[in-house]
């Protein structure tokens, strides 16, 4: 985990270790880790809390309430409720009864009452032909949802976005959906933003648009549209009115995910 000063193109590391997914809930931050864990982290970036748990693949990270979070479990195709102070696991979203990645599951957000779920199939094993654009955003109405329970779901009956390649990051801004179409190397935020490379996390100010990219791990899956793929890990800092950018190089692999912060407070 990284904290940027995007003026200066400053970076300070704030925690090692494979971060997956993050929320803020009841003044701390959740972290979701590629090691099977969740942790919490104080406003200087201190572990107050940690807790380890079954293989159950870490991905994104949303608040319900203050007192829970729910965490993306690919390797179940579940969105497990966890208690915030305990990290026990209290209640589940199934998407599907296998205990086996079917559809791929990546990031959450919740809005209102309504969960939006990027995942790489809806409808089937998706790892049968990874290549084909099956990928979807679903959303998922959590109205009268109770999270010390279970909520059985069939994703392809709510899919409201549908034909992508590989998506990972969801979220709304401003009443508008937008997503990061990560294998072909595009985010949406209204309009498509077309870039050089994997694209994973999402952020967005008023008049800037943050935009993540991951080094492929699967270069032969390339599309055969693009005549060259950047494998450079880092963020873009877009502008949208003049559609111009500028890349900050992280010294990272992978980015998962990207918070704004308010000026004058920590933040990643």
């Amino acid at each position: 985990m990284f904290e940027l000063d995007f003026k200066s193109n400053s970076l300070e590391k704030r925690y090692t270790g494979g971060c997956v997914g993050m929320t803020r809930a009841n003044g701390r931050l959740i972290v979701a880790t590629s090691d099977n864990q969740i942790i919490a982290l104080d406003e200087r970036f201190r572990i107050v809390a940690k807790s380890e748990h079954r293989k159950l693949d870490f991905h994104g990270v949303a608040t319900f309430s203050d007192n829970v979070v729910l965490v993306a479990e690919t390797a179940v195709n579940a969105i497990g409720c966890y208690e915030v102070d305990t990290f026990a696991r209290i209640g589940e979203i199934r998407l599907n009864a296998e205990n086996k990645d079917i559809h791929h599951i990546n990031d959450i957000w919740l809005e209102g009452s309504r969960l939006y779920v990027s995942m790489f199939s809806p409808y089937d094993k998706w790892y049968i032909n990874p290549v084909q654009r099956t990928g979807a955003i679903v959303a998922i109405d959590l109205t009268g949802y109770h999270p010390a329970s279970r909520l059985d779901v069939n994703p392809a009956n709510h899919v409201v976005v549908k034909g992508l390649y590989m998506p990972h990051t969801v979220m709304v801004h401003q009443g508008e959906l937008a997503y990061c179409d990560s294998m072909s190397f595009s985010a949406v935020v209204g309009k498509r933003i077309q870039l050089a490379g994997f694209t994973r996390g999402l952020a967005m100010t008023d008049d800037t648009i943050y935009i993540g990219q991951s080094r492929m791990r699967h270069v032969l899956r390339i599309p055969h549209e693009f005549s060259n793929c950047s494998l450079d890990g880092g963020i873009y800092v877009y502008n949208p009115e003049f559609r111009i950018s500028r890349f900050v190089p992280l010294p990272a692999q992978q980015v998962y995910q990207i918070l704004v912060v308010d000026p004058g407070k920590n933040g990643e």
